[in-house]
């Protein structure tokens, strides 16, 4: 009989070694049935969470070629994690005659899928919950929740007992310039496509070195900027014979709008970023 051999791991934090372990006890597995091992899909660090995988995927295709005629993982949750995709695989591969067979419970059935798949469940939960938890307290201690901020770099290093470091940011002073500048602009009434337009003309790198676009100014700080009320030079909101002319944000495009009049008498805000 041929067989496949399907290897995943979640995190870029373990050791690519997982996909050699999880290959070598699978061939063990077949070796003991009298079975040959035809093809082996892998996927690493990607979530079982999803079915978006191109190892996965390529096990689909070649499932309905009929390229083998079982599937062997180490365990159902290598396969998938909700229950909807393990029903569902479980399903396709039934209906072209494959069976799959999992080193921790043999060849597996509709009790199987239905159980393992809640247990999956409930693991993307609990660790949805535990990961949102860590990343609140790291907020709370006045460090970064995760990712690179334009104007900032991130911080590499240990501390005392060899730990890695981790949410601490440092400020990029270039960067930093230019996101100042960003606010002045928007102080004198510049829009954020005009600004955009400003800085790739002096040839400024934007965020991850591409250009600048109107939405990339926006999320560098001009938000919090549009929020207040337009100063003129003399230091009083600016007016018109309708009210106050102030500024906000465009819910479709993220661009800055205008609008004119007082809060119980106010024009629909004009798109300026359009």
């Amino acid at each position: 009989m041929r067989a496949a051999i399907y290897c995943r791991f979640s995190s870029d934090l373990q050791k690519p070694t997982s996909l050699a372990d999880q290959e070598r006890i699978c061939r063990q597995y077949i070796e003991q049935q009298g079975w040959t091992t035809v093809e082996v899909y892998a996927d690493a660090a990607i979530s079982g969470s999803h079915d978006h995988r191109p190892g996965y995927q390529r096990m689909l295709n070649d499932a309905r070629r009929g390229v083998f005629q079982v599937l062997v993982a180490e365990d159902l949750d290598r396969l998938n994690r909700r229950l909807e995709h393990s029903a569902n695989l479980y399903s396709r591969l039934e209906f072209v005659g494959i069976d799959i067979h999992a080193l921790t419970h043999g060849k597996i059935g509709d009790l199987h899928v239905g159980i393992s798949g809640l247990l999956g469940e409930m693991f993307i939960k609990n660790l949805a919950q535990k990961t949102r938890r860590g990343l609140e307290g790291r907020v709370r201690a006045g460090k970064s929740g995760g990712g690179r901020c334009y104007g900032y770099d991130v911080v590499l290093g240990s501390d005392g007992s060899g730990q890695s470091v981790t949410g601490e940011r440092r400020v990029n002073e270039a960067e930093a310039e230019v996101v100042r500048e960003i606010f002045r602009c928007f102080a004198t009434g510049e829009g954020p496509r005009a600004v955009a337009r400003r800085l790739n003309e002096r040839g400024v790198p934007g965020p991850y070195g591409h250009p600048w676009g109107f939405i990339a100014v926006v999320w560098c700080g001009a938000d919090s900027a549009l929020s207040r009320t337009r100063q003129p030079a003399g230091g009083s909101p600016a007016s018109t014979r309708r009210g106050a002319r102030s500024l906000s944000t465009c819910r479709t495009c993220r661009s800055s709008m205008i609008s004119f009049g007082t809060p119980s008498n106010a024009a629909k805000p004009r798109c300026r970023g359009r």
